[in-house]
């Protein structure tokens, strides 16, 4: 079971990593309403919440569920609930990335913010934690 342990650990770390890179950027256009150029998951914009202490604070129970199954002799609970908390984590993550690239109404079409790689990379990361969980239920019923 390492495998399923590192994926979730990598899986974790790279949603850590996606939270800190640039979630999306506005239009030059935007500099006179005092918006930031780039904002990532810890900027805060208007009333909207800083997503992105939730994401590495799922990462890091991710990066314990992983580090515990590389460890625990019951492992079958534990990847259980990190099998929980990836999923959640994904699925938190893909509607950020759809408020980031579909604003709408809220502003203009031609101040809308472009995506940046962040939020992706926070998908990937619980993505690849969910498989390694994954794999991890899967090798222990063989």
């Amino acid at each position: 079971m390492p495998v399923a342990g590192w994926l979730a650990v990598a899986g974790g770390l790279f949603v850590v990593l996606g939270s800190f890179l640039p979630w999306g950027s506005f239009p030059r256009s935007i500099e006179p309403y005092g918006l930031p150029r780039e904002f990532n998951g810890f900027t805060k914009i208007g009333d909207s919440v800083k997503d992105g202490p939730y994401f590495v604070g799922f990462a890091v129970v991710v990066v314990a569920f992983g580090i515990t199954t590389l460890l625990a002799k019951r492992r079958l609970p534990v990847v259980i609930i990190g099998l929980i908390a990836a999923a959640l984590g994904a699925i938190a993550a893909a509607f950020d990335l759809s408020d980031v690239a579909n604003v709408g109404g809220d502003i203009p079409a031609a101040f809308e913010p472009s995506t940046g790689p962040g939020l992706p990379i926070v998908i990937v990361g619980f993505m690849l934690a969910l498989a390694g969980f994954v794999i991890g239920i899967a090798k222990r019923r063989q």
